[in-house]
């Protein structure tokens, strides 16, 4: 249910949902504010009031990585030839990390960019076509080292900031390209 509130003189939309969750929470998806209670939990406005400033602080870094997404360029490559490159740049990493995945799946993804099962298989962003491919060899790194170690923990990131020395800067170009994407396909 989407809802709003006045915060610093600032009218927030939000979105509001009551799950069998301990503790209310907020979160920020795709540039969108969700607020996710228990069941028994009755006081949101004392919520978004308490947390004020990190909401109002996240609107404006979501406000800069707007306005910097309409300066990304948009690649569009012909599909099958990028589903060939991204298996190339799988086999290739997979060899040098000697982590072995079993199948690569496409499909157009709502929240991210790829993901990887406890299976072993892989799924990737169709809408990575449209991203340069220094931002493609990153996912897919990414995934396959989640091959290995599962949860975003100090030394899964410090295994990808080997590989890529500025770890911070290629996250915050993804979320640039993910606005981009959205607003443009």
């Amino acid at each position: 249910m989407e809802n709003e509130i006045i915060l610093e003189g600032n009218k927030i939309k939000y979105k509001f949902f009551k799950r069998n969750v301990k503790y209310a929470r907020l979160e920020f998806r795709s540039g969108e504010l969700f607020v996710i209670t228990p069941f028994w939990y009755k006081n949101v406005d004392y919520l978004l009031k308490k947390k004020s400033k990190w909401i109002i602080n996240k609107i404006n870094k979501l406000k800069d990585i707007t306005k910097n997404s309409l300066q990304k360029k948009l690649i569009f490559r012909d599909y099958n030839k990028w589903k060939e490159v991204v298996y190339k740049i799988a086999n290739q990493y997979s060899k040098e990390l000697n982590l072995y995945y079993k199948n690569i799946y496409f499909k157009t993804m709502t929240g991210k960019w790829g993901s990887c099962s406890y299976k072993g298989n892989i799924t990737i962003n169709n809408n990575l076509q449209y991203l340069p491919l220094n931002l493609l060899r990153y996912i897919l790194y990414h995934e396959i080292l989640h091959l290995k170690i599962k949860k975003h923990n100090k030394f899964f990131f410090e295994i990808l900031n080997r590989k890529f020395k500025d770890v911070k800067k290629i996250e915050k170009e993804l979320f640039e390209y993910w606005f981009a994407v959205r607003n443009n396909i």
